[in-house]
C-alpha cells in the first residue's frame, strides 16, 4: 500500500512522541497532528489530502460532535476514516463510537499492535469498494450532491450486501425518513433494533420517527432510552428540548378544547411557539390572552407578544 496520511487531532491521549515511533516501526504512514479542533481545520485546508482522522473525543476547544458533523458533510473531507480515540475508561464509550458514526476507535492505553490491528482494518476498507460501510458512504455523497437516482440503488447494495449491518439499515432509515417514506423507515429500524436493541442510533431515529407522526409517547421512551446510553450528544439534547417544545403545543392545545377562553393556556402556548420560531401562530395566540393589568404576568405576556411581532415581521 502507498503511503497514506494520518491526520491526530489532540494530544491528551494520542500523543505525537508515542504515534510517531509506532508509525515510524510501519514505514508506510505520514502523520500531522493538532492540538485542537482550530488547529486540525487549518491543517486541513492547507494539506492537499489525508486518509485517516484519528479524534480525540476529549478536545479541549469544541465538541468532536460538532467537529465531526463539520467533517462528514464537506465534500473536500467525507471520504476520510474517521477513528475515535478515546479512555478505554470512558463510560459512554460502546455507545460513544455508534452515536459518532465513527469508522473505528483506538483506546488507551494503546500499543504497537494494536495500532497496527487499526491500520490493518483501514487498509481493508480502502481496498474493499463494494463493503456495506463503503456503498452507504457512496449512497450519502450521492443524496448530498442530489443523485437522488443512485441513492436507493447505493442503499439497496449495502444491505444485500450485509443484511443483518444495523448501522446499514439505520443509514437507509434515515434517508426514508427524509425521502419521506415512513413506512419503510420504521421497517428498517424494527429490524436493525432487532440486530442490536442498545444501538443508539436507531433509538434515537425511531423517537424521531414518532415526533414526526405526533406519537409523543412512543417518542418520548426511545428518546429517553437514547440518553439514557449516552447523553453527550448536543445534537439530540437540541432536538430533545424542540421535542418537549412540540409535545407541550400540542397538550395545551387540547386543554383549550375544553376551556377555550382560558388566557393562561393561550399565553404558555404562544410562548412555546415562540421558542419553535413559529412567531404568526405565537402572534394567534396572543390575541387570545386578555390578562388585567394588575395580572402578574401582564408585564411579561406584552413583552412576548410584542416580540413575537417583531420577530415575526408582523406589525
Amino acid at each position: 500500500m502507498e503511503k497514506a496520511t494520518i491526520l491526530n487531532i489532540g494530544t491528551k491521549i494520542l500523543t505525537a512522541d508515542v504515534m510517531d515511533h509506532f508509525l515510524r516501526s510501519f514505514g508506510q504512514f505520514k502523520t500531522h497532528y493538532a492540538a485542537n479542533a482550530k488547529s486540525a481545520r487549518r491543517i486541513l485546508e492547507r494539506l492537499e489530502y489525508v486518509d485517516m482522522v484519528i479524534l480525540e473525543f476529549d478536545l479541549p476547544d469544541e465538541s468532536p460532535y460538532r467537529l465531526l458533523k463539520e467533517l462528514k458533510t464537506n465534500p473536500e473531507w467525507d471520504h476520510l476514516y474517521y477513528v475515535l480515540g478515546a479512555d478505554s475508561e470512558e463510560p459512554y464509550l460502546k455507545y460513544l463510537i455508534q452515536d459518532l458514526d465513527c469508522d473505528d476507535v483506538l483506546t488507551k492505553p494503546f500499543n504497537a499492535e494494536n495500532l497496527k490491528a487499526l491500520l490493518d482494518r483501514f487498509e481493508n476498507f480502502e481496498e474493499d469498494q463494494d463493503s456495506a460501510r463503503r456503498l452507504i458512504r457512496k449512497a450519502e455523497i450521492a443524496f448530498r450532491d442530489r443523485w437522488l437516482n443512485k441513492v436507493d440503488l447505493l442503499y439497496e447494495q449495502a444491505l444485500k450486501h450485509d443484511p443483518t449491518n444495523e448501522r446499514a439499515m439505520t443509514k437507509a432509515a434515515a434517508y426514508f425518513l427524509m425521502k419521506p417514506d415512513w413506512k419503510q423507515c420504521e421497517f428498517l429500524l424494527t429490524e436493525a433494533l432487532v440486530q442490536n436493541s442498545d444501538y443508539v442510533p436507531a433509538l434515537a431515529l425511531q423517537a424521531e420517527l414518532a415526533w414526526k407522526k405526533k406519537d409523543y409517547e412512543k417518542a418520548i421512551d426511545y428518546f429517553f432510552q437514547a440518553q439514557k446510553r449516552c447523553p453527550l450528544n448536543p445534537f439530540r439534547n437540541v432536538q430533545m428540548m424542540n421535542f418537549a417544545l412540540d409535545w407541550s403545543a400540542d397538550q395545551l392545545r387540547t386543554a383549550l378544547r375544553v376551556d377555550q377562553d382560558n388566557p393562561e393556556l393561550y399565553f404558555e402556548l404562544g410562548k412555546a411557539l415562540m421558542m419553535r420560531k413559529n412567531y404568526l401562530d405565537a402572534c394567534k395566540a396572543f390575541q387570545r390572552v386578555n390578562f388585567a393589568k394588575e395580572h402578574p404576568a401582564f408585564q411579561a405576556f406584552e413583552e412576548y407578544a410584542k416580540l413575537a411581532k417583531k420577530l415575526g415581521g408582523l406589525k
